[in-house]
């Protein structure tokens, strides 16, 4: 890398002799001083590539001359005009190569283009895949095919395991032969077209322009657009064109139509340089651009250039890195198969990609018999593939991905037929556990969904009784030498084409309808969720309800026949087709009448719900639904974070009796699950919290007068036991029993808040701050628990909701919650240790101590802001203080004791620590190249300490961004897009946005991180015994390889314009 000089001879950028253009052959001489268009060969253009591509400029060399001050934005100008005099131009030689063929060197012509500014520039307008048509990529690949009508289907009989994705064949560009796998062979029996990563068309770069001197070959002139903006990337492209060397290649091998393309680049980069000496106030400063022709045929490029062969998704082995809803993300293997991974991808798709896997469906309720050996800390964030629990009532929350639909074909030839395939009902591999799915009920949340009505409800409970039913009386014909006495097996899920479909809005009115509608709602899920706890249902309880009893009257026979018509048992597959992982491994022990819900901090009652037919044991007087286990629901909606967080937060406010503070921290830190809420969805939430709270007091206002109610009937009873003797109160014990029984389902279930004591807290210095979580209550703890007592004891403390830390003197969640700095949403996080928020963020210190963040990394934006308080007093001791970077930076009072809660305190008193970074602003003139490298450091070293890391600026979108992907480029060995769209997905509903000097940084970083990595695997010492000569290859070799997916400047520019505008418009 070049260091910064101010030498206005030095030449930046690409550099080579001019021994070096003597060796080359002329293809058409020019009259001096032009340079003449000469050829390369493959190897001679592989070496210019390299050079090119190692030899990052510092930033203060082309900006801010790429933000286009050759244009007529006077504004633009007159903000940079300190940076850079007027109509100078940089000493930098860039290399732009450009793909051409007998069809694509149309150029344009100038005089025919639109001036409205809706048709933009060709170059700024679509993503890079765009190029390729079908033409450019002729390879025959094979589709692949949803793996659910893969092969013949066989009614009502499910395979014993889940079919398996047919692979697809690799790639079309073979690389190297000694870079292939050993089994890899090639079938190419032609030379197809070899196209190079990064390469661009001539109507990209060229226009004709007609004036009196008659029509010559020009550069596109650049549209800037007015005002100041620091983030042009759709003018890279032809800015940095005219400031590099053109190389023109034919994919299809050397061409005469290369050699009249070059002339039109060398037609207008002599009408540039014209320009340009007539404005520059140092014309001989000017640097002379050549261009070049590669000669050299497709199989050639193939086989000299196998780093730079366009590599796409659709034939090489990529994807998305993240690989869990806590932002865990798997970097790059070998460094020696970069070579066999895609090199162009579509950043759209990759982004959504990594936005899907970040979402992806994760278990946010479980309703646990607590008779049962399932440990609900085990499923906490877990998915239907890695624990697959049938006994277990679980909602998931998830992406529309993650939705078990049936194949389009099956769909239409039911709807053809017009009829209900009753034998598909349970042909479980559209919606296999093993894939992900195994779901009873979907809930979509989206902006123009109704709330589901009583009459959708009705149907789904009706629906989900008859699955039970047929599922029943499956098992009931094929019982053959089944114990009577056994359990009837668990229902497995239902296709994907018999799952219930509810519609839930994402962002309802904060009313009183909105409240009246979604706690039913919520009611009638946990009534689905419900275990069977000891009441399991045996074949004996089965046939003696499916038995037709004796009819009574004509009208009781007529609706018997009504009931059972429509369904063949027989028709069904046998139970012990089904996978055993669909059945529980051991019956659960027996348990009483009354169980509590482990995870829910609820008590109930096992029977199911109202709709349930029940039936009663002859063994026992104890009743017994008709059904075989709990329903699962996945929660979803199109982008997984953002319209499904309401009724997801709602949901665990109501079925664990949390407060709406808590609710965020069980889904952020136990749930491991990024949300978005926007702050206008608060006032509902609030609404739905508010009367929660007032359910709870008045339940729990019941229990306390039933207490006292029960405990006086206990003191008769034992009053009555003195004078009527032994066995009169063994009777008077055991009508207690069974009307306790006969009242239990009004009175069980409870979501009323263990009482606290409300202890004063000191909040002196010397004393030592009590620990936060010590005030949860545990997720195991219901309030049937306290109830009655006049002494409450504290719970224990929930671990795995509030991470352990050094804690300051708060009592409660909405210290923090309830600060004018909270916006309604997290800090993004990035990785499971890293987040990425803003100034807000930082300041709020009581948040980063509810999700344990330890170490803060301020870019640019001071978060240190003393208290009014303590700020006279550090004045007055000539305390030095903070200053403020602006009006965005103001002390806002947090709500802690004594208007507790920032930063500038945490930090003094050793709780978070602090990494400021000044003097860098987001104006396109500071820079980040020389912090980077200490900024990561730093944040590894608090990783390996155990700590957790927020890095902010003002908004969260450039500067801290900028630090971010910095370090999660260096953390997992990734290339810059990578580490870009990951980062960019994490950031859910914000669009980040690194100004294009900060991006331009990130380029040098990236080039900086292969060489160290390059020099790690060839030291001196893993070298020794080799040639300087043969060191410097082989280090060369490998640090192509490292940066075989390294995108330049104008191609990164023009992927990240055409990103953001699906975006902003």
């Amino acid at each position: 890398m070049f260091t910064a000089v101010d030498d206005p001879t030095t030449l930046h950028g690409l550099n080579y002799p001019q021994s070096f253009l003597d060796s080359l052959p002329v293809l058409r001489p020019r009259p001096e001083p032009h340079p003449p268009i000469r050829s390369l060969n493959a190897a001679q253009f592989s070496d210019l590539h390299f050079a090119h591509l190692t030899s990052h400029a510092p930033d203060h060399v082309l900006f801010p001359f790429l933000h286009g001050l050759e244009g007529d934005n006077e504004q633009q100008n007159a903000f940079f005009a300190s940076s850079r005099p007027k109509g100078e131009v940089p000493r930098f030689r860039g290399l732009v190569w450009v793909a051409c063929d007998e069809d694509e060197d149309i150029v344009c012509d100038v005089d025919e283009l639109d001036d409205d500014d809706d048709d933009d520039d060709d170059y700024s307008s679509s993503s890079s895949l765009d190029s390729f048509g079908p033409t450019d990529l002729d390879e025959d690949v094979p589709m692949e095919l949803d793996p659910s009508v893969e092969g013949p289907l066989i009614k009502g009989c499910p395979p014993p395991k889940p079919l398996e994705k047919i692979p697809t064949t690799p790639s079309p560009v073979p690389i190297t032969a000694a870079q292939l796998p050993s089994n890899h062979t090639s079938s190419s029996t032609h030379a197809k077209p070899a196209h190079l990563t990064c390469s661009f068309r001539p109507r990209d770069l060229l226009r004709t322009r007609t004036d009196e001197r008659g029509t010559a070959n020009v550069f596109v002139e650049p549209k800037i657009p007015d005002g100041i903006s620091l983030r042009n990337f759709g003018i890279q492209v032809p800015i940095y064109a005219t400031i590099s060397d053109i190389v023109v290649y034919s994919p299809r091998g050397a061409t005469k139509s290369a050699v009249a393309v070059a002339e039109k680049f060398k037609q207008a980069i002599e009408l540039k340089l014209e320009e340009r000496r007539a404005r520059c106030p140092n014309p001989d400063a000017l640097v002379l651009y050549n261009v070049f022709v590669l000669d050299a045929s497709a199989s050639e490029m193939t086989e000299k250039l196998p780093h730079l062969v366009v590599r796409t998704e659709d034939a090489y082995p990529s994807g998305a890195h993240t690989d869990g809803t806590d932002a865990h993300t798997h970097g790059e293997g070998d460094d020696t198969t970069r070579l066999l991974r895609a090199n162009t991808i579509d950043f759209a798709q990759r982004e959504k990609d990594e936005m899907r896997d970040l979402t992806q469906a994760s278990e946010i309720v479980s309703v646990v018999d607590p008779q049962s050996n399932i440990d609900p800390l085990a499923l906490a964030g877990s998915n239907t593939a890695s624990h697959w629990e049938p006994s277990v009532g679980q909602i998931f929350l998830g992406n529309s991905n993650d939705v078990p639909l049936p194949p389009d074909r099956r769909i239409r030839m039911r709807t053809l037929r017009n009829e209900d395939e009753d034998e598909d009902t349970f042909d479980w591999r559209t919606n296999d556990p093993g894939q992900g799915f195994g779901y009873d009920i979907c809930v979509e949340c989206h902006d123009y969904a109704p709330f589901p009505t009583s009459a959708h409800l009705r149907a789904a409970e009706e629906h989900l009784r008859v699955l039970e039913k047929r599922w029943i009386e499956r098992c009931v014909a094929d019982m053959d030498s089944v114990d009577p006495k056994a359990p009837i097996p668990l229902r497995p899920p239902p296709s994907a084409s018999h799952v219930v479909h509810l519609p839930f809005p994402s962002s309802p009115a904060s009313s009183v309808v909105t409240t009246n509608t979604i706690l039913p709602f919520i009611a009638f899920l946990e009534r689905l969720m419900q275990p069977l706890g000891s009441s399991s249902l045996t074949y004996e309880v089965a046939i003696q309800h499916l038995a037709p009893p004796r009819a009574q009257n004509s009208y009781d026979v007529h609706n018997r026949r009504n009931t059972s018509a429509g369904f063949t048992p027989s028709s069904l597959p046998p139970p012990n087709s089904f996978p055993t992982s669909f059945f529980p491994s051991s019956p659960s022990p027996p348990s009483s009448a009354y169980t509590r819900v482990r995870s829910t901090s609820a008590t109930f009652h096992p029977a199911s719900s109202p709709s349930t037919p029940v039936s009663t044991s002859p063994t026992s007087g104890a009743p017994v639904p008709l059904r075989t286990r709990p329903v699962k629901i996945l929660i979803y909606s199109a982008d997984g974070y953002t319209e499904s967080s309401v009724l997801a937060l709602c949901i665990l406010m109501a079925t664990r009796g949390i407060s709406l503070p808590e609710a965020y921290l069980t889904l952020q830190v136990e749930k491991r699950r990024s949300f978005f809420v926007y702050q206008s969805d608060l006032g509902v939430l609030r609404r739905i919290e508010a009367r929660l709270e007032k359910e709870r007091a008045t339940q729990s206002q019941e229990q306390h007068r039933n207490a006292v109610s029960s405990s006086n009937e206990v003191g008769r009873s034992l009053d009555a036991t003195k004078v009527g003797g032994e066995d009169e109160s063994h009777a008077q014990s055991s009508q207690g029993w069974v009307r306790s029984l006969g009242r239990a389902a009004a009175k069980s279930v409870s979501f009323v808040s263990a009482p606290m004591l409300d202890e004063a807290v000191d909040h002196s210095p010397g004393t030592s701050a009590p620990s936060a979580v010590s005030s949860m209550r545990s997720r195991s703890e219901s309030e049937g628990d306290t109830a009655g007592q006049q002494t409450p004891t504290p719970g224990r403390p929930r671990a795995h909701t509030m991470p352990p830390t050094r804690m300051p003197p708060w009592k409660d969640h909405q210290a923090w919650f309830n600060d004018p700095r909270f916006d309604g949403s997290f800090p993004s996080r990035v990785l499971p240790f890293l987040y990425l928020g803003n100034l807000n963020h930082a300041s709020n210190a009581f948040m980063l101590h509810a999700l344990g963040i330890t170490h803060v990394v301020s870019v640019g934006e001071c978060a240190l802001v003393p208290p009014p308080h303590l700020e006279s007093a550090n004045s007055a001791n000539g305390a030095p203080a903070c200053s403020l970077p602006g009006s965005g930076a103001q002390f806002v009072p947090g709500k802690g004791p004594g208007g507790q809660g920032s930063l500038w305190i945490e930090e003094r008193e050793g709780r978070i620590k602090v990494l400021d970074i000044k003097g860098v602003c987001d104006d396109g003139i500071d820079t980040l190249e020389p912090q980077l490298e200490p900024i990561c450091e730093w944040i590894d070293k608090a990783r390996e300490e155990g700590g957790k890391v927020l890095v902010h600026c003002r908004v969260g979108v450039s500067r801290s961004a900028t630090v971010t992907i910095a370090y999660v480029m260096k953390h997992l060995s990734l290339p810059l897009v990578d580490a870009y769209l990951i980062v960019r997905s994490r950031r859910l509903s914000v669009l980040i946005q690194p100004n294009m000097r900060l991006l331009y940084n990130l380029l040098g970083w990236e080039v900086k991180l292969a060489r160290e990595r390059t020099m790690a695997a060839f030291s001196d010492e893993k070298c020794a015994g080799l040639s300087e000569a043969e060191k410097e290859e082989r280090r060369k070799t490998r640090l192509q390889c490292e940066l075989a997916r390294a995108l330049n400047w104008p191609f990164l520019a023009k992927e990240v314009h055409a990103l953001n505008e699906k975006y902003l418009h």
